[in-house]
């Protein structure tokens, strides 16, 4: 049985009767007031924005109700969750009533247009975070009323919007005044997937001496930058996903971010050389996302990276990979919270020997190492998503064995996804019975055609914490089988376990 909070049960007896809180707003002259007082007024932006989301994921949420719930005491506002809502209309509201916003989310808002946009942003001169992630109306003149007016922004997401070019980066720091200074206080700044170049690089570098967090993914430009002489920069998460750089930029690039703790990259011609020889300078770094680099990569040379840092990384990620070595993973990467191995071919599912360990790392195994858990015991979220295996007989499939050996007893897990991989009743079985069912909130087993709906039975009972489960594909699972279980899960009132299955 699921237990919510008063708070929660509250709100969520408010929702249900929004029509009757909200009828003022049918009056025909409603919309011409600039400041209304209502029966939220009273309530926090935190009550309201849970109330936002309660509402809209209930269907119980309309857009004539936002001149209610907006007020002048606003400081942060999310409306992503329901951005199918968002028009002009809204957000005019919310320019008009929020003036001391400093929080805005906008992602996914694309019904907003360009005009809206800079009529009504630029008014919000609090603003210090601002997110408008896959909006069709954010544009470069956009960018540069934001660096006249918005001075105090330390977060801009623009990724996903592809009216933002390189002129309108050049613009948000560059102004035509010299009075006007600009938004050079940014920490987090997000341009992945726009039409910005790698020309524009060295200009946010140097124009941004406060940035900690880049995200420059996904964008086009062979270019040579003049990183030679940059000085040391504070950058701490940098993205270069999908991004071409030439080797030699990206190898002063890297040089020039000491303080790296996240680092996502992929395209290189000699991304073996810069794991092996770049990266172990890097004694901060926590999070390596090599995903999707399989031509130019050899896992040789991420285990050369990772006898030197394995131990401080938490994530990682060798998608699409070949050649993986669990037991690599197992001597190296005590401190790993995420692994993902996506797409890997030929993964060695084995665990080290004994003897191939060092004395420490024996001394330290809290069992006789014989699980992955033995080796990781901090895992939460384990990706093995379309991965082919390998066992002692070289064959591409995975022995019950060697499976249990990486999937069972993380007290921990939070997250596993076996996306079409080849397990079975028995799999399951033994790791729904192990600690790994504790914490486990999302498994999706979606093309696994091995599996039973005894064994889905078993899931449910054992992972008292299961949110969601995927069962789309599955051959051996049908519908009225499904349908029988969450008619128990209803009578039983676990009402917060989704299941799925196409």
């Amino acid at each position: 049985m699921e237990i919510s909070s008063l708070a929660r049960l509250c709100l969520e007896s408010v929702a249900a009767n929004m029509a009757t809180w909200c009828h003022s707003v049918l009056k025909e002259d409603f919309y011409k007031y600039l400041y209304v007082i209502g029966p939220f007024n009273d309530l926090n932006s935190t009550l309201i924005q849970e109330l936002l989301n309660i509402s809209y994921d209930k269907q119980l949420l309309k857009a004539s109700y936002f001149p209610l719930l907006f007020h002048e005491n606003f400081t942060k506002l999310d409306l992503s969750r329901c951005h199918s809502m968002i028009t002009d209309q809204v957000l005019k509201h919310v320019g008009l009533r929020c003036k001391r916003l400093t929080h805005l989310n906008l992602n996914g808002c694309s019904r907003l247009s360009n005009s809206c946009f800079n009529e009504t942003l630029p008014t919000l001169q609090s603003l210090r975070s601002l997110q408008l992630s896959n909006c069709r109306g954010c544009s470069d003149q956009l960018l540069h009323n934001l660096g006249k007016h918005c001075r105090n922004l330390q977060e801009l997401v623009v990724n996903l919007c592809p009216k933002v070019t390189d002129v309108g980066i050049k613009a948000l720091f560059t102004q035509d005044n010299p009075d006007e200074v600009g938004c050079f206080d940014i920490i987090h700044l997000d341009v992945s997937a726009t039409s910005v170049t790698t020309k524009s690089l060295e200009i946010i570098l140097l124009g941004l001496p406060k940035l900690r967090k880049f995200c420059f993914s996904d964008l086009s430009g062979e270019n040579h930058l003049g990183l030679v002489g940059m000085p040391s920069l504070n950058i701490e998460h940098l993205d270069l996903f999908g991004t071409f750089l030439i080797d030699s930029d990206l190898k002063l690039l890297i040089e020039n971010c000491p303080k790296l703790v996240v680092l996502r990259l992929n395209l290189s011609i000699i991304l073996s050389k810069i794991v092996a020889n770049q990266l172990p300078v890097l004694t901060h770094l926590k999070s390596l996302d090599l995903g999707g680099a399989s031509d130019g990569i050899l896992f040789e040379d991420v285990e050369k990276f990772l006898k030197k840092r394995g131990g401080q990384l938490e994530s990682l990620n060798l998608s699409e990979m070949h050649n993986v070595r669990i037991s690599v993973l197992c001597m190296y990467c005590k401190s790993l919270k995420e692994l993902i191995l996506a797409h890997c071919e030929n993964v060695d599912p084995m665990l080290p020997a004994l003897d191939d360990l060092t004395k420490e790392q024996r001394d330290n195994l809290p069992h006789c190492g014989s699980r992955l858990s033995d080796f990781c015991p901090q895992l939460f979220c384990i990706n093995l998503n379309f991965t082919t295996f390998r066992d002692d007989r070289h064959q591409p499939e995975l022995h019950p064995i060697s499976a249990s050996g990486i999937l069972s007893d993380h007290p921990n897990l939070a997250r596993l996804s076996l996306k079409d991989v080849d397990i079975n009743d028995e799999i399951l079985e033994q790791v729904c019975k192990s600690s790994s069912s504790l914490a486990l909130r999302t498994l999706d087993l979606t093309n696994c055609n091995a599996i039973t709906v005894e064994s889905v039975g078993s899931i449910v009972e054992n992972c008292r914490n299961l949110r969601l489960l995927d069962l789309s594909h599955c051959k051996q699972v049908d519908l009225a089988s499904v349908s029988q279980i969450k008619k128990n899960l209803k009578r039983t009132r676990r009402n917060l376990l989704q299941i799925v299955w196409v």
